[in-house]
């Protein structure tokens, strides 16, 4: 008997997806980079991306992130999110190679394992890609982030003090 058989005699019924409870983290972690790599994008068929995920070792502040993971892919035909992904895995301590794109390959595997600091927001779009008032009930929030070399360090005071 196979799976479908199974699913029919179980009086299984398709049910519309939903966004779930996905809340977007934020704070500061420490991340370590658990994957980069070349791959097809899932959101643009036929085109390719570089896709870099972090898994958070510890919450600095914020949201507790502990076991949750950062996603980043960068358009393997753009320069600005090339530049975007030299700096990041600079940022980290990790030189990739600019020589070929075999060479910038190779060297992504020196960046597995490397630990570094994400600050993460959300970001709630109100209009659509069109200018468009979203409505309410349309609105999500989206993952932001960045890769820092050390957590930003928050002011203990809210007063700005004035040497003079």
């Amino acid at each position: 008997m196979g799976i479908l058989e199974d699913l029919k005699r179980a009086g299984f019924k398709p049910q519309a997806n939903t966004d779930g409870d996905f809340q977007p983290l934020k704070g500061q972690y420490e991340c370590e980079c658990v994957t980069l790599r070349r791959e097809a994008s899932q959101f643009r068929p036929g085109t390719e991306l570089y896709h870099a995920e972090w898994k958070v070792t510890k919450t600095v502040d914020g949201d507790a992130g502990e076991g949750r993971s950062f996603h980043k892919r960068y358009g393997t035909d753009d320069e600005a999110a090339i530049k975007e992904l030299l700096q990041d895995f600079f940022t980290m301590g990790v030189d990739l190679s600019i020589d070929s794109e075999e060479e910038l390959q190779a060297s992504f595997e020196q960046a597995i394992g490397k630990t570094t600091f994400i600050r993460a927001w959300a970001w709630t779009p109100i209009k659509d890609r069109d200018g468009n008032e979203l409505p309410e009930a349309e609105r999500r929030a989206f993952q932001s982030m960045v890769v820092r070399q050390k957590p930003r360090v928050k002011s203990k005071s809210s007063k700005t003090v004035v040497p003079f």
